[in-house]
């Protein structure tokens, strides 16, 4: 909760396409024309030395009429691996996997006008973000030690990422 920039309408903000960066997570998107989603580049994770990139295909949705509020869905996802080096077969192999996998997730933010108190009159912001990694594995495949760390890693950088991102910008657009 912090003291809005009178100037400034957060609700006008979140609800137009000037906050989708922000709503993503990462200042790397783009908007694919066919379908109107959004390609949201989230930043490299090491991985056995390999340089992952997951890269997930959202749906930004602002329901009119409801109550303060806007939805980021998961679409599709992919994992590219970051480099400009020939991919090795361990490489090809974590490649194999990842295209099979399924990230799964929703961000949800809402807000609301805060009570004055001792600053003044403010926003309370309230977010909740799910995702999940699905890996699906046959059973007799033999996985590096620390696989199954991937899927946190991820999770942890994404969204640790996007709040400390959101906080700042809105700290620096309203507060």
């Amino acid at each position: 909760t912090g003291q809005p920039n009178p100037s400034r309408n957060l609700t006008a903000y979140l609800r137009s396409s000037a906050s989708d960066g922000l709503l993503l997570g990462t200042d790397n998107y783009s908007r694919r024309e066919t379908d109107r989603l959004y390609e949201a580049y989230q930043p490299e994770i090491d991985w056995f030395g390999l340089r992952l990139v997951p890269v997930f295909v959202n749906q930004i949705d602002r329901p009119e009429g409801t109550e303060e509020v806007v939805y980021v869905d998961i679409m599709e996802a992919r994992t590219d691996i970051a480099g400009g080096r020939p991919p090795g077969n361990r490489a090809k192999a974590i490649a194999d996997i990842m295209k099979r996998s399924e990230f799964t997730g929703r961000y949800e933010l809402l807000w609301s006008e805060a009570a004055s108190g001792r600053r003044g009159a403010g926003w309370s912001l309230n977010g909740d973000l799910t995702l999940v990694l699905s890996v699906p594995l046959p059973k007799l495949v033999p996985v590096p030690p620390g696989f199954n760390t991937i899927g946190s890693r991820i999770v942890r950088s994404t969204c640790r990422k996007r709040v400390e991102d959101q906080l700042q910008q809105l700290r620096e657009g309203y507060i």
